[in-house]
């Protein structure tokens, strides 16, 4: 008898443990990939249209970016802003981005390597990016509006 109840206790513990997810990596909305990063928005790139976010990403990343969150262009032309941001090389060293204008003819494009896990934000002409942590294959990056 004593033992029916030992092994029953066993059995509803297991089933309590796998019920419950544990074990192993999981898909969760900040991480879908179930890798061991995760970022405040995800991958919800759309969250960073008014470049304040932090999204997990991984090389070959688009963000499109509000073009009307700008600073002055050209004398006469008018306001110019970010318009996209390509992820464009990743490791656990560093993200390299490039940004484009939305009137290329006054600001053309911008290409950067930020390092992982500095504690600074770098200044990208209207706004701030920073990488929080990093693997082989994804980063949380994280951006913020500043103005120009």
């Amino acid at each position: 008898m004593k033992r029916l109840g030992i092994t029953s206790t066993i059995v509803t513990l297991a089933l309590l443990v796998g019920a419950c997810g544990g074990g192993g990596d999981r898909d969760t909305p900040s991480n879908p990939t179930g890798g061991g990063l995760s970022a405040a928005d995800g991958t919800a790139y759309e969250e960073c249209f008014d470049a304040i976010c932090e999204v997990l990403v991984e090389k070959g990343a688009e963000i499109d970016l509000d073009p009307d969150l700008g600073w002055e262009g050209t004398p006469g032309v008018g306001t110019s802003g970010w318009e996209l941001l390509t992820v464009t090389d990743l490791s656990e060293d560093g993200v390299g981005l490039t940004l484009s204008a939305a009137d290329a003819s006054s600001t053309g494009g911008m290409a950067t390597i930020l390092p992982v896990g500095d504690s600074k934000a770098y200044y990208l002409k209207g706004m701030t990016a920073k990488v929080v942590d990093a693997s082989e294959e994804q980063a949380v990056l994280s951006l913020n509006w500043s103005g120009a």
